[in-house]
């Protein structure tokens, strides 16, 4: 088993999305040593489980493992959670470190992302220094000193607010600063309009180290180009953004307009869709080819 490790939370409704990054990722890494790639569904049926753990030999990378999981026990305690925006998985995430606690490092992603570079040089920007790596969000802090904050009134920082769709764990500093029961107490008191993102930003506010915009890239190009570069505030992150858009290392469909998402309308709306939709039909291919009736 690898030090390091890759985890995704997901459904069947999501399965297609998750297998598409899974896809990037596998084809992304190199040969030079192991890699766990976990996912945690509880309703994929046998043969979707079955082609995920086939991969790795189907994109001639054996080092490579991916195995599906159950949710761990301690989410049955999280039993008063509703959201009408976000399912439960949403917050299986803050979960990760305490179920995955014999790992050192935890990549996890949000199942709407593809990976373009080899993950293990986005781990290594996991250090011993903080216990959670991640990547301001786009949105939030375009609005941060604008009249729009009031809106988003559970957000403590808004320059500092992280993005939960790409979060790097070191596993043990995690696990020592986040108390258990408090975490499932807050997941079942419903407060946020935002739960992972918010509780995570709220418990680990001392403790968050900040990746470049590249790591997570959250947007589109009708939203930088004809809302964030055009705002009078923040004009300074809008070119940060900018710069980090020729370099991307993990791109993550948050939507902006209606439908934004690849898979949510049918023209090619940029570089991205193209990306999504290379991968996915690799990866439809790839079953076509090993199809056995």
């Amino acid at each position: 088993m690898s030090e390091n490790a890759v985890v995704y939370c997901t459904n069947h409704k999501y399965i297609d999305q998750t297998a598409t990054s899974v896809c990037s990722i596998i084809d992304n890494y190199g040969k030079h040593k192991e890699l766990s790639i976990l996912i945690i569904a509880n309703d994929l049926n046998d043969d979707d489980i079955f082609a995920l753990r086939e991969l790795p030999n189907w994109l001639n990378k054996r080092n490579v493992e991916v195995s599906v999981w159950n949710p761990p026990e301690m989410i049955k305690k999280v039993n008063n959670y509703y959201n009408a925006d976000f399912p439960v998985l949403t917050i299986w995430c803050l979960f990760v470190p305490f179920y995955f606690n014999s790992f050192e490092k935890i990549l996890y992603l949000d199942s709407d992302t593809l990976v373009y570079t080899d993950v293990d040089s986005i781990i290594e920007k996991v250090t011993n220094e903080k216990a959670v790596f991640a990547v301001r969000d786009f949105y939030i802090s375009m609005i941060s000193g604008t009249e729009a904050e009031r809106s988003y009134d559970e957000i403590s920082t808004f320059k500092n607010y992280c993005n939960s769709g790409v979060i790097g764990y070191n596993v043990k500093k995690y696990n020592s600063i986040i108390d258990l029961d408090a975490l499932i107490d807050i997941c079942n008191k419903n407060h946020y309009r935002y739960p992972d993102q918010t509780i995570l930003n709220n418990m680990c506010q001392e403790s968050i180290g900040f990746l470049g915009f590249e790591y997570n890239y959250q947007k589109n190009d009708a939203w930088l180009f004809d809302w964030a570069l055009k705002q009078t505030k923040n004009g300074d992150i809008a070119k940060e953004i900018e710069k980090s858009r020729n370099k991307i290392q993990v791109r993550h469909f948050v939507p902006y307009e209606i439908n934004s998402k690849p898979w949510q309308h049918f023209g090619m709306w940029d570089r991205w869709d193209v990306d999504y939709y290379w991968y996915y039909l690799k990866l439809k291919n790839l079953q076509m080819q090993n199809f056995k009736n």
